[in-house]
């Protein structure tokens, strides 16, 4: 499956954050970190390795607290076809 992905162009890791938004609308990055099992630094570089790639989108807030994440028109479709590789 890893290297499924990896074909891809998403790592496990990656996968696992994509997943966990597509169940929601958005989250903010203390929900998603805790979500997806892993610190916010961890999550913060993986989402910002995904928004390069132009699969998630950050929408601010007021503050950094506020900041929502959010899965873009590719990511959303994206998804359910590395579910298939699964």
């Amino acid at each position: 499956f890893a290297a499924k992905l990896e074909a891809e162009g998403v790592s496990v890791a990656q996968w696992v954050v994509l997943r966990t938004l597509y169940d929601k609308k958005a989250l903010n990055l203390n929900e998603a970190a805790e979500a997806v099992g892993v610190d916010k630094s961890s999550l913060s570089r993986m989402v910002e390795r995904l928004v390069q790639k132009g699969l998630v989108m950050r929408q601010d807030g007021i503050n950094r607290r506020t900041l929502r994440l959010m899965l873009t028109p590719s990511g959303k479709k994206l998804v359910p076809q590395l579910a298939k590789l699964a």
